[in-house]
């Protein structure tokens, strides 16, 4: 569970509501503390990056498989909804 503005609902994500003017949102996942990490695929690379915002951390990833490889060695659970 996420608190948001003292809601005690669920978090619910659709990749889109974390899109940017450069980077497509492809997964949102939620660490163990409640924070959330993104993994976005750039929109008009050829080919596509993936960025991963993990904190204050950001990586970036050639292959969509190890950008979120990242986050499932972390354990972080997939929040994102299709």
């Amino acid at each position: 569970m996420v608190k948001i503005w003292g809601s005690a609902e669920e978090l619910h994500l659709l990749p889109g509501d974390c899109d940017t003017e450069k980077y497509k949102c492809i997964r949102v996942y939620m660490k163990p503390d409640n924070s959330l990490v993104g993994v976005f695929m750039s929109k008009s690379a050829e080919p596509p990056h993936y960025y991963v915002i993990d904190g204050s951390q950001e990586m970036y990833y050639k292959t969509r498989a190890e950008a979120i490889g990242y986050c499932i060695s972390k354990g972080y659970a997939d929040k994102t909804e299709n």
